[in-house]
């Protein structure tokens, strides 16, 4: 893939992106030519002749395909940080209350916690 793709795919991807974040500002400047994109205040974004090349070009599965792989990522994160909390609110419970949790129940909660901090790390 070219430079001026890259850029394409990057605000079609990205939206709106500051000038620092575009891939090329050479090919920036030429999509702003063709009217592809448009510049305002230190930002780039697709113009709708911007949106249907990138659509055109297969854009749109990338993008598709990236949004459902942060889904999945979102609700991984989700769970990881819900089974940490639940663990964690056993680990700490209240020192009067402990005679309700057996130690098999308080070990499978320090496990859980362990295992939610490793699955929300990846």
């Amino acid at each position: 893939m070219d430079r001026e793709n890259d850029t394409l795919r990057c605000l079609f991807l990205n939206g709106p992106t500051l000038d620092g974040d575009v891939p090329s500002k050479q090919q920036r400047d030429e999509l702003i030519a063709r009217g592809a994109a448009y510049r305002c205040d230190g930002w780039t974004q697709l113009t709708e002749l911007g949106l249907q090349i990138s659509l055109g070009v297969g854009f749109g599965i990338d993008k598709e395909k990236r949004d459902r792989e942060r889904a999945v990522t979102d609700e991984k994160r989700l769970i990881a940080t819900q089974a940490l909390g639940m663990a964690l609110s056993l680990i700490y419970m209240p020192a009067g209350r402990m005679h309700l949790i057996d130690e098999t129940l308080l070990g499978n909660a320090t496990q859980v916690a362990e295992a939610a901090i490793t699955h929300a790390r990846r």
